[in-house]
């Protein structure tokens, strides 16, 4: 063997070593009887498929009296699990009930990608909703970290979620008319009209709404009341389960690059599940997301940066009091960061918020 062909061996076992450390993705913190749970979701290179392994771990930390962790009090499941197919998951207050977001890869059966949602109790899947039957009544789910949304009401009946909103066919001119019941849904001589879309790595997202999945009537509603010249995402429920709490990207002046131009305006609004009620809870000046509420449902807290300049800058918390409907600065831009620390931090603001 050369010494060529040995350097291309050992690059090759170092890159291969590199690529199998997994990385995280996302994660979710819940408690539950002195038991804080993390979960966590990993993603992880497979070179012999080309393609990526997704998959979970679950921790879990003991609580003592004061909320605080008890030293070696730590558990992990033994084996991580793999959701390749899995975009979206969420577990309901109780632990009861589990919602799964599931791709459909397209086959001989299915023409293109759909996906399902899933309602999963220990024993078992309960329900199962389809894009050809109840979901039928928006376009793409979200699963996004821009827009993307999948909560269970207070009640734990409802599962709110952001989709595409669902336009009118459309077809060229010249096409001939194959189904007449079909017609008037159609929109003759759009097929080719170009509908501006979120950018890079959102491309297809164009317009969207919030939804609404009745799992005992089994029954979807999308809401109303959203102003035209927003797309909503990121949305959670008020404590009360009467509204839901949304971040919303305005369209103008243009929709293109939201994924890494964090400079864009942005509201948070309050929507009332009639649609009679839409109130813009932050001022409107200024980028926003990730919407929060405190454990007493009390306290609304958020991300905020300025409008324009850089593509990624230092953000403030906001503390939206519900009670006297005012914000104030939780935690102030940082412009310079001691210690080499980096300048923008994270806080999980959980308790204690006066």
């Amino acid at each position: 063997m050369s010494e060529l062909q040995k350097l291309q061996e050992e690059a090759v076992r170092l890159y291969r070593k590199c690529a199998s450390i997994p990385s995280i993705t996302k994660g979710t913190i819940s408690v539950k009887n002195k038991t804080l749970t993390i979960n966590s979701t990993w993603s992880q290179r497979n070179l012999e498929l080309n393609n990526k392994r997704t998959f979970s771990r679950r921790f879990y930390y003991s609580l003592n009296d004061d909320s605080c962790f008890e030293d070696g009090k730590c558990f992990e499941e033994k084996f991580p699990r793999q959701i390749a197919a899995e975009q979206l998951c969420c577990e309901s207050k109780s632990g009861q009930f589990q919602a799964v977001l599931r791709k459909i890869p397209a086959d001989k059966n299915n023409k293109e990608e759909t996906q399902n949602i899933e309602i999963w109790s220990s024993g078992g899947c309960l329900k199962c909703y389809t894009s050809d039957g109840v979901l039928d009544k928006h376009g793409k789910v979200n699963d996004d970290d821009t827009f993307g949304c999948f909560t269970w009401s207070p009640c734990e009946r409802y599962l709110l979620y952001a989709a595409e909103k669902k336009l009118p066919k459309a077809s060229s001119y010249f096409e001939v008319k194959k189904d007449e019941k079909t017609e008037d849904k159609v929109e003759k001589g759009n097929k080719f009209v170009f509908k501006e879309d979120w950018g890079e790595q959102l491309v297809g997202v164009h317009v969207t709404v919030l939804v609404v999945l009745d799992t005992e009537k089994d029954e979807v509603k999308v809401l109303d009341g959203i102003p035209d010249n927003i797309s909503p995402g990121q949305a959670i429920w008020a404590s009360d389960g009467n509204g839901v709490i949304f971040c919303g990207r305005d369209h103008e002046p243009y929709r293109l690059g939201l994924k890494y131009c964090h400079n864009r305006k942005s509201g948070i609004y309050y929507l009332s599940l009639d649609g009679k009620s839409c109130e813009m809870l932050s001022d409107g000046t200024e980028s926003v997301s990730f919407p929060r509420l405190s454990p007493d449902g009390n306290k609304l807290i958020y991300v905020s940066r300025m409008l324009h300049g850089p593509h990624f800058c230092c953000k403030k918390i906001l503390m939206y009091d519900w009670k006297t409907k005012t914000t104030r600065i939780l935690v102030d831009e940082v412009d310079q960061p001691e210690n080499g620390q980096s300048s923008i931090h994270y806080y999980f603001c959980s308790r204690n918020l006066e």
